[in-house]
């Protein structure tokens, strides 16, 4: 039987076959290999150990003490991981760095290739992170000044430290402005600087006071900087109240030297103080706020030459200056305003002081200028136009100036009701340290008192411009005694004008009796030429020193008492007709709301109002701007 070979054709699949088995079998291989290449295997290798160790003591300053196990992987990137390391300063008995979490160094490949050991990236995980807990503490100096060194002096990415990662961690150490011990909680901190770029990229977050807080800085050339050159910057800080931020440039070289622009937004103020531990002037009275500036600095103190601020629904532009120096934030700035709406403002005032309608114990609230006075303002404002409430005031001129226990307030010019005001409020902690000074002063000339009460809503009982002084002051501990121990002068006078709802000269023309005499009804007026009252305060009760009103027709005198602590009037109004004849008395007592008018021969109780004529807001109110012929006796709208 002949033999028979197969042909090239048909051994062709056969070989086609194998060549691919055997190119898998090499992928599998390939893989398997790259696969474990990029896990970590555990090493007993104290020499490689030991070089890994020199190297960081070397290079960064840093004694590193291995407590558990050690683990090496070398893809991507040659790398050693240790469960359990122990960072110190310089030697192992220096001062503690980190402890407890597990530490991976990067190896630089050129390095290993050339024969040496490089640490290119350093990650630390789950540790326990040393700050400085003094000022005198400089155990994190050495390190830093390593990196530095490195980052300076980079030829190559063998010499570059390229990340620096920390995760999970805990920080402990001292805030620079008061020395006292700070904890952060699950923070986190990647510092990359690849070395293909000069800049540095850096991100951070952890939990600060309770709350979760975010840091990203970008664009900062390191080398630049230390060799005391200038580089730019761009930061961006958020936290739960609101956000911060800045770009621009920068320099360390003779001292932090930074130029940009600014943008804080926050919807509180106090619960960004809360968060960051600091203080500034009037912040419990302040609610949200946005601020945009651009900024110059140098050290601790910053100029503002151009500033937008909006705090509510205010909006100001001006100029400023804001300095940190003495762990005490100082701001000086000159702002303008179109239009201010001061409701709010003062509402807050009223909440902060207890004196709400929800506060009924708020004379025996105590009187505490340190949360106003937790930093130092200088305000220069002006406004075209500003609302309290139903109050419009315009052209107004004023200033504020807040110090540690003091606080005033100056209205340099301000025109209310066609009238100017002038005033100042002082308010600072006393000698003792334990109780408050207040000082008050102001003036006012032309004020269209009539048009004023019909804004608030009261009775326009008064017709015509008035002036006026006010100088009084008082010392003490809580609010009810500031009010009992209130001391000064007062005085407000009116020329050509009116008292409305009140008609004198038919009174004067009554025979008298009961029934003329009462009822006094709040209809007609009285004309005056020139009517004035002049209070001599003492203890919180208003003595009228003297009280007077002429007109052609009549004079009258007024003396008596107003109390402030009990909120009542005592005061009789003695009325005399000029061409002769009887004089008559009246009192004028009873509460601030509810003053109660009766001929003086009369004794009643003011439980027992009847055939007394009782004073309160009339119906028929004039219009403001009301006109009315002197010889009027009576109006109907």
């Amino acid at each position: 039987m002949p033999l028979r070979f197969r042909t090239t054709a048909s051994t062709a699949p056969i070989r086609n076959w194998l060549r691919l088995g055997w190119s898998g079998l090499g992928l599998c291989i390939v893989g398997v290999g790259l696969i474990a290449a990029c896990l970590p295997w555990p090493v007993k290798a104290p020499h490689l150990l030991d070089l890994v160790v020199d190297e960081v003591r070397r290079s960064y300053g840093i004694a590193l003490t291995v407590e558990g196990g050690t683990h090496v992987a070398l893809l991507p990137f040659p790398r050693l991981n240790i469960a359990r390391a122990r960072l110190n300063a310089g030697t192992p008995d220096g001062e503690l760095l980190a402890e407890g979490g597990s530490l991976s160094l990067q190896l630089s490949l050129l390095a290993i290739l050339s024969g040496r050991i490089d640490v290119d990236a350093l990650s630390l995980d789950g540790a326990a992170v040393t700050l400085p807990m003094s000022s005198a503490d400089q155990r994190w100096n050495l390190p830093l000044q390593n990196i530095a060194a490195r980052i300076r002096t980079a030829s190559g990415a063998e010499a570059k430290p390229s990340r620096f990662t920390l995760t999970r961690a805990t920080l402990t150490g001292i805030d620079p402005r008061d020395g006292t011990v700070q904890t952060v909680t699950g923070a986190d901190l990647s510092l990359s600087s690849p070395f293909w770029s000069h800049r540095t990229e850096l991100m951070a977050r952890g939990n600060w006071h309770g709350s979760e807080s975010r840091l990203h800085i970008s664009g900062l050339d390191i080398a630049a900087l230390l060799a005391g050159r200038e580089s730019g910057f761009s930061t961006n800080t958020s936290w739960p109240a609101g956000s911060l931020a800045l770009s621009g440039t920068m320099r360390v070289d003779g001292g932090l030297q930074m130029t940009g622009r600014a943008k804080l937004a926050t919807r509180s103020v106090p619960e960004t103080l809360d968060w960051s531990g600091g203080g500034v002037a009037l912040a419990p009275l302040m609610s949200g706020a946005t601020v945009e500036a651009d900024f110059k600095g140098t050290g601790k103190d910053f100029l503002l030459p151009r500033m937008r601020m909006e705090v509510g629904s205010n909006r100001f532009e001006g100029a400023g200056a804001v300095s940190f120096a003495d762990n005490r934030v100082a701001i000086q700035a000159t702002v303008a305003a179109d239009t201010l709406n001061v409701a709010p403002l003062v509402g807050e005032l009223i909440g902060a002081l207890g004196l709400s309608s929800e506060r009924p114990d708020w004379k025996e609230r105590r009187l505490s200028l340190g949360s106003f006075t937790a930093g130092d303002l200088d305000l220069r404002l002006s406004a075209a136009s500003a609302r309290i409430g139903p109050v419009l005031v315009e052209d107004i001129a004023s200033g504020l100036i807040v110090r540690e226990g003091s606080i005033e307030a100056t209205i340099g010019r301000a025109t209310l009701q066609g009238g100017v005001v002038k005033g100042r409020i002082a308010f600072g902690l006393a000698p003792d340290r334990q109780t408050t000074d207040l000082k008050m002063q102001g003036a006012f000339d032309g004020l269209d008192l009539g048009d004023l009460l019909a804004d608030l809503g009261e009775y326009r009982w008064l017709v015509g411009a008035v002036r006026g002084t006010l100088a009084v002051e008082s010392r003490a501990a809580t609010m009810g005694d500031l009010v009992a121990r209130l001391g000064g002068r007062a005085t407000i006078a009116s020329d050509d004008g009116a008292i409305s709802g009140l008609d004198l000269v038919s009174l004067m023309q009554r025979e008298r009796s009961p029934a003329t005499d009462l009822p006094l009804q709040p209809v007609g007026r009285t004309d005056f030429a020139r009517a004035g009252v002049s209070l001599r305060v003492k203890d919180g009760l208003c003595e009228i020193a003297e009280g007077t009103l002429t007109s052609p027709n009549l004079t009258a005198a007024l003396g008596g008492t107003l109390s402030l602590v009990e909120r009542r009037v005592d005061a009789q109004a003695d009325i005399s007709s000029q061409g002769g004849g009887p004089a008559r008395s009246f009192e004028i007592a009873g509460p601030w709301n509810t003053i109660v008018v009766r001929p003086a021969a009369l004794r009643r109780s003011e439980s027992d109002p009847g055939g007394l004529a009782v004073v309160k807001p009339d119906p028929m109110r004039f219009p403001p701007k009301a006109d009315l012929p002197g010889s009027a006796r009576a109006y109907a709208p």
